[in-house]
């Protein structure tokens, strides 16, 4: 069975295995602590996107992405800075890595609820407003 090519944004590779070379080669380059620069915040947020639970762990709104320590799982990794300065981590392997079924609709779940909730209070504050 032959690898399927990679597509995101204006970047496509022709095949997971090229895509994730790519992001190694990528992540060398950094120091820690090192705030990407622009042309490489364009990458990262455009991969993530493909992130299976893009929605509750990427979202939007990330302004910069620097490398760095994480000290909770003992890891170099990403972490995205959104609008209101509030910094995550995120795990750019888990575009890559096969789901289990159960994630996926724990994924497509939370992002169906975020909606709902966010139409909900958009209607109470109409509706409150009166």
């Amino acid at each position: 069975m032959m690898d399927k090519p990679v597509f995101f944004g204006k970047y496509n590779y022709p095949s997971k295995k090229a895509c994730i070379s790519e992001c190694k080669r990528r992540i060398k380059t950094y120091k820690v602590d090192q705030v990407l620069p622009a042309e490489d915040l364009v990458f990262w947020k455009e991969l993530l996107t493909l992130h299976p639970k893009f929605e509750p762990q990427v979202g939007h709104g990330i302004v910069s992405m620097r490398y760095g320590r994480n000290d909770i799982y003992s890891t170099k990794c990403l972490f995205a800075t959104r609008e209101n300065g509030r910094e995550e981590s995120v795990s750019w392997m888990a575009v890559f890595k096969a789901t289990k079924l159960s994630d996926e609709l724990e994924a497509v779940f939370e992002r169906e609820a975020a909606r709902d909730i966010e139409a909900f209070t958009i209607m109470a504050l109409e509706f409150g407003g009166r």
